[in-house]
């Protein structure tokens, strides 16, 4: 079945593209979701009408995802996670993270859309990339500190009060003497 995308849709196509898909997946997902039309000879006019819509509807979409992008990258990024000795952190700075990070600061970004090149799970400078929009990305640089945490094999520290003597009394030794008279 032919169709066109009035949306963008991941792995299929962008908007005003035409495409053939399978009946099933256009009568019961793409269409009522107004994620697609049919592309009939019928409405050729109507569809010339929408092509010249949708492309505008595109373009302003992408102008506002540069706009969006030109922001992020002024953007100074800092995490703070718990980290051990040597800068290693206890687990990683994950997309959900960095997601929740970016919406503190106004941004509304899917943590779906932001790629890490490799996994976050050391203190320092990392980048990540975040997906706008289908033909805008872009770097976004995090740097990521450590909140170390102590160590519990460390030898405990000793209490100066724990330390200060106790005064000894002296006791006096009685003895009894056992006298039974026989």
């Amino acid at each position: 079945m032919k169709i066109i995308l009035t949306q963008d849709v991941p792995n299929l196509g962008v908007v005003g593209d035409q495409i053939q898909v399978k009946p099933g997946y256009a009568r019961n997902y793409l269409i009522p979701q107004s994620k697609a039309i049919l592309a009939t000879s019928k409405k050729s006019k109507e569809l010339q009408h929408r092509m010249k819509f949708f492309e505008k509807l595109r373009q302003a979409a992408i102008e506002a995802a540069k706009g969006e992008a030109e922001k992020l990258k002024e953007l100074q990024l800092e995490i703070t996670k718990k980290s051990g000795s040597g800068g290693r952190l206890f687990g990683s700075v994950t997309s959900k993270d960095i997601s929740e990070l970016l919406q503190e600061k106004g941004f509304e970004i899917a943590r779906r859309d932001i790629v890490s090149y490799e996994p976050i799970k050391t203190v320092g400078t990392h980048t990540v990339s975040v997906k706008l929009h289908t033909t805008v990305k872009v770097d976004v640089t995090i740097q990521v500190q450590g909140d170390a945490v102590e160590s519990k094999l460390a030898p405990p520290q000793e209490d100066e009060a724990l330390q200060t003597e106790i005064p000894s009394t002296e006791t006096e030794t009685v003895d009894v003497e056992d006298s039974t008279e026989s």
